[in-house]
C-alpha cells in the first residue's frame, strides 16, 4: 500500500518522529487525535451493519474461541476497505510501515485489520499477538472509536514490558479507549484489555514480514 502526498499532513509529520522513538526507547507510542474525525466516522458506521463473528484465540488448527479468556466480537476488513480513496489513516499507516522499516529493519510488507467490539464487562486476558513459531506480526496497532469516553468507565488497554503471559509486573502503559487515539506497539509484548462498562469499539491491525 502507497501513500499519497495529501497523506502527509503536518500532524503526521510532526508526530512520526515522536511514534519512532517511543518504539524505539519503549517498545510503543500513543498519539491522542492521531485519528482525523472523518476516518472515525467511517470505522464507526461498520457497527451499524452484520458481519461481525465472535474472535478466538491461536491460530489454524490451534484456534478456539474460549469467552473467559476473549469476549470481543470482530470483522475483518477487506482490501477495497483497506484503500478506501476517502479513508487516509491506512495512507499515513502505509508511511509509517515504510519508517519503520528504514530504521528498524523490519522487512514489514503486509497489513490486516479488523474492527472489533467489547460488550459490557467483556475482557481479553494478558496475550501477545505473536503466535507461537511464527513472529510475522512485528508492529500492532490499536485506534479507539469510542465518543465521550471517560476515565472509570473501564476498557483501558494495558502493556507490560515483558513476553510472558504470565508476568506480574506492573504495566508501562495504560492507554483510554477515546476515539480518535491511536496505539502503536510491539506485537511481542503482552498486553490486555480490562472489561468496560459499555460497548467498547476499536479497530486493530498488524504490520507484518510475511
Amino acid at each position: 500500500m502507497q501513500w499519497s502526498t495529501h497523506a502527509l499532513t503536518p500532524h503526521l509529520e510532526l508526530v512520526s518522529a515522536n511514534i519512532l522513538d517511543g518504539i524505539y526507547s519503549q517498545g510503543f507510542a500513543v498519539v491522542p487525535d492521531f485519528v482525523s474525525l472523518p476516518d472515525v466516522a467511517f470505522f464507526q458506521s461498520f457497527f451499524e451493519e452484520d458481519g461481525f463473528k465472535k474472535a478466538g484465540i491461536g491460530s489454524g488448527e490451534k484456534h478456539f474461541v474460549i469467552d473467559t479468556i476473549r469476549g470481543d466480537f470482530i470483522r475483518w476488513l477487506k482490501h477495497e476497505q483497506l484503500t478506501h480513496p476517502n479513508v487516509l489513516f491506512f495512507e499515513q499507516v502505509a508511511y509509517l510501515q515504510h519508517l519503520f522499516n528504514r530504521r528498524f529493519y523490519l522487512g514489514i510488507n503486509y497489513q490486516e485489520f479488523h474492527l472489533a467490539y467489547y460488550p459490557k464487562e467483556a475482557r481479553y486476558h494478558k496475550h501477545t499477538d505473536t503466535f507461537v513459531g511464527n513472529d510475522e506480526r512485528k508492529i500492532s496497532v490499536v485506534v479507539y472509536l469510542n465518543d465521550y469516553w471517560k476515565s472509570g468507565m473501564g476498557g483501558e488497554l494495558l502493556i507490560y514490558d515483558s513476553e510472558d503471559i504470565l508476568t506480574k509486573e506492573a504495566p508501562i502503559c495504560t492507554v483510554q479507549p477515546l476515539a480518535g487515539t491511536a496505539v502503536f506497539f510491539e506485537s511481542r509484548l503482552v498486553h490486555e484489555v480490562l472489561p468496560a462498562l459499555f460497548t467498547r469499539k476499536s479497530l486493530t491491525g498488524w504490520l507484518a514480514a510475511k
